[in-house]
């Protein structure tokens, strides 16, 4: 009976001490993200502190940058020091690692203090080394905690993250973790840049493009002053979303590309018109501001015959005695009557013909020339020789 007992005795031991180890051994599950233009990130998330984290990382192109966030929720005399290899089997200084310390509150030593967590890499395979080393010697409250390790680099480039098992892979306090996830490869996505303008010839011109992190970017407006129609649209600035700055005046701003984004030039009208109707920025475009604007506008300053404001709806130059609507010749062709006449680019010309300039008669359209106009142009008004008499005019219209 004694043997029978002490055995059972040893069986559930057994089976007690099995449990127990099943229940303190941690884990760490580590996900991936690749959908942030220009970089690439990992999220460890442990159901016990994470006290050092060792990773080595192979890229097919330059990292630009590297960020550890011990996260969320540790208290703030808890911080995160890192030590950086520039590659996994190179020796720098003599002693195989850069060493750059992450600031805390209670951290008074090492050398070249930088901001936390925060390091500037020169090769693309190295190791990241991270220890909350505040000193603490139990865990630490809230878990499960969460770290992330986010590598900023050319969009493209082929990302290989796994353990270094020689700087002690993922540990907690009791020294060891289950880790799932790893290895892992990622490609680092491309900022997209889009350009949105309602008038106006922007450069790059609106569209989508894609570019790498870290690119240097000129946009601007290459024409500032648009007229369509009767409106000058003029650019006053642009908005830009999800990057920084975030408006701006102007026509153009330069940005070191970080983040996707959508710029927006902005344009607002210029309408204000003088009491005939000529635009005030047509005449100020062309000089007329001597006197008001109703004034100018009542001006032939060229001698050209027509008045200023005439020559606002024939798109004809008020400073140039010789941009005017006028016929500069008529005649026989063979087919029927050839009319000749010169103006502007971007009035609605009518060409119009009346059988007698006294009664019984109307002006009759016969031909509309619509804009963009050609300077100098005709047109042949076939049978136009069927009568014995027959008169031209050249009208305008915007």
């Amino acid at each position: 009976m004694k043997k029978s007992n002490i055995y059972k005795w040893v069986q559930l031991s057994l089976v007690c001490t099995v449990i127990a180890c099943d229940i303190t051994f941690a884990g760490v599950v580590v996900t991936t993200d690749e959908t942030i233009a220009g970089q690439v990130k990992l999220t460890l998330t442990s159901d016990t502190e994470i006290v050092a984290i060792g990773l080595k990382v192979d890229a097919d192109a330059n990292i630009a940058s590297f960020t550890v966030d011990d996260d969320l929720g540790t208290p703030g005399d808890s911080y995160y020091d890192i030590f950086l290899d520039v590659a996994h089997d190179q020796e720098v200084n003599g002693d195989g690692y850069t060493y750059g310390e992450g600031a805390g509150p209670d951290n008074a030593n090492g050398a070249d203090q930088a901001i936390a967590g925060v390091v500037a890499l020169p090769g693309t395979n190295f190791s990241i080394s991270v220890g909350g080393l505040g000193g603490q010697t139990e865990p630490l409250d809230p878990v499960p905690q969460v770290a992330q390790v986010i590598l900023k680099g050319v969009a493209g480039t082929v990302v290989e993250v796994d353990l270094d098992l020689i700087r002690g892979g993922i540990l907690d306090f009791n020294g060891m973790q289950t880790v799932t996830g790893l290895p892992v490869e990622l490609t680092i996505p491309e900022i997209s840049v889009e350009i949105v303008s309602a008038h106006g010839q922007a450069d790059p011109a609106a569209g989508t493009y894609g570019y790498a992190y870290g690119d240097s970017l000129g946009l601007s407006v290459t024409n500032d002053a648009v007229v369509q129609g009767t409106t000058q649209y003029v650019c006053t600035g642009w908005n830009m979303v999800g990057h920084a700055p975030e408006t701006g005046n102007g026509t153009s701003v330069s940005i070191t590309l970080t983040n996707d984004l959508v710029l927006t030039w902005l344009w607002a009208t210029n309408n204000t018109l003088a009491p005939m109707g000529t635009p005030e920025w047509w005449l100020a475009s062309h000089g007329l501001t001597n006197g008001t604007p109703g004034q100018e506008e009542l001006l032939d300053g060229d001698s050209d015959g027509k008045l200023t404001w005439e020559e606002w709806v024939c798109d004809t130059d008020p400073t140039d005695g010789d941009s005017v609507l006028q016929i500069t010749d008529i005649g026989a062709d063979g087919s029927g009557m050839r009319v000749d006449w010169k103006g502007g680019a971007q009035a609605l010309q009518y060409l119009e013909r009346r059988t007698n300039l006294v009664s019984g008669s109307s002006w009759i359209p016969i031909f509309a020339n619509m804009p963009p106009t050609s300077t100098s142009t005709n047109f042949t008004d076939v049978g136009g020789t069927n009568t014995a008499s027959e008169f031209y005019r050249i009208k305008a219209h915007r």
